[in-house]
């Protein structure tokens, strides 16, 4: 997933990108125009295709049109959305992050558990 989505010949360890899960987050302007339009719409295109489930769940070729449009689009960004907003590989837990607002400072479930991505 890596790889197609920055276009990328190498790819970080999963261990090694850590975001948080379920994220909710506050993205400056600036942030968000890291990236083209272009950019998004094809990530968009290729999270919601069988081909990014298929990479990120290579056991089964079995997709249903729930998997497409709500699973697994949300499940494969997940981890990625820090990385896409120009933030490290890994991010501190939310609740010891002091750059974050106080609101958003809220106990997470720790990288280190997330088994999901």
């Amino acid at each position: 997933l890596w790889k197609r989505l920055f276009q990328s010949s190498i790819a970080p360890p999963r261990e090694v990108v850590k975001g948080y899960c379920c994220v909710q987050f506050l993205v400056p302007r600036p942030r968000a125009l890291l990236r083209t339009q272009q950019w998004y719409k094809n990530a968009l295109e290729y999270f919601a295709s069988e081909l990014s489930y298929f990479h990120l769940f290579p056991s089964g070729r079995f997709v249903t049109w729930q998997d497409l449009t709500c699973r697994a689009p949300a499940q494969l960004w997940m981890p990625w959305w820090h990385v896409v907003f120009g933030e490290e590989l890994s991010c501190p837990e939310r609740h010891l992050d002091p750059r974050l607002p106080l609101f958003i400072q809220l106990r997470s479930i720790p990288p280190d558990r997330i088994h999901c991505c």
